[in-house]
């Protein structure tokens, strides 16, 4: 399988476009929250650049492997306060596996779910079993062009 190399300043670029896109949309979310590993240093980089608040998740199905499904009771309480908005990142959404997967453990905890949590990925892939992606920088489509995503933060 043939890798795409992206660089930093290509993360940045698509870092400000998902924060563009939220602050075009009026909707400014009051915690940022990156999931482990590749949604971490993006979300990061939003909460430096916007002064929003940033935490983590660690969730991962990568490689078939389920490793730590698991939100903290803490966590779902914070998010489910009414009101407050929370943007999910990830660096990609691939298969969809940990996306769907966390909708769903956040929709059990959350009434309003659907207007509270919102959820980005710098890279979409089309042929993805999350369907509910509000932000991305870049759409892709592995079926049609499967080529392997590398992050400056893999190597």
């Amino acid at each position: 399988m043939k890798q795409r190399i992206i660089g930093w300043h290509e993360v940045d670029n698509m870092v400000n476009k998902i924060i563009r896109g939220f602050s075009n949309d009026g909707w400014t979310p009051d915690l940022l929250v990156g999931v482990i590993r590749g949604g971490a240093i993006p979300a990061m980089w939003m909460s430096n650049l916007t002064n929003i608040k940033a935490d983590t998740i660690t969730v991962s199905f990568r490689d078939h492997a389920v490793k730590n499904p698991y939100l903290p009771v803490p966590f779902l309480k914070k998010i489910a306060q009414p009101g407050f908005k929370t943007l999910i990142v990830e660096d990609i959404n691939d298969t969809g596996e940990t996306l769907v997967w966390i909708q769903n453990k956040i929709r059990e905890y959350t009434l309003d779910a659907e207007k509270q949590v919102k959820y980005s990925a710098l890279i979409d892939n089309e042929p993805s079993m999350f369907k509910n992606l509000h932000y991305h920088a870049q759409k892709i489509n592995k079926d049609i062009d499967p080529e392997w995503i590398v992050f400056p933060w893999e190597k």
